[in-house]
């Protein structure tokens, strides 16, 4: 769903022209510190993999508790196709006992 010439013209209009290394243009390089417990769900065919792991390791580093499921072969917003794709189901599954827990 996402094709990455897309992200790139998204990404300069947002920054407009500002530094991507900013901690408001990306968080991985902002003060993760005070989020609350954090899930990310990616597929291992999604554009944002690599962004959703060194995510992850940020929210890790900065003391968050952190967890990322990855899925095999799914893609951007998998969870829309809940109901049709068993991942999908598991994955809301997933979420369910994330904010119970948490």
């Amino acid at each position: 769903m996402l094709a990455l010439p897309w992200l790139h013209e998204g990404a300069n209009a947002y920054l407009a022209g500002g530094d991507a290394l900013h901690p408001l243009a990306s968080p991985v390089h902002a003060d993760l510190r005070h989020l609350p417990p954090t899930l990310i769900q990616v597929g291992t065919d999604e554009v944002l993999l690599d962004d959703s792991r060194r995510l992850f390791n940020r929210l890790r580093e900065c003391g968050v508790l952190a967890r990322l499921e990855e899925y095999p072969r799914r893609w951007h917003v998998f969870h829309v196709h809940a109901g049709v794709l068993a991942d999908a189901g598991r994955a809301f599954e997933s979420v369910a006992q994330f904010i119970r827990s948490a």
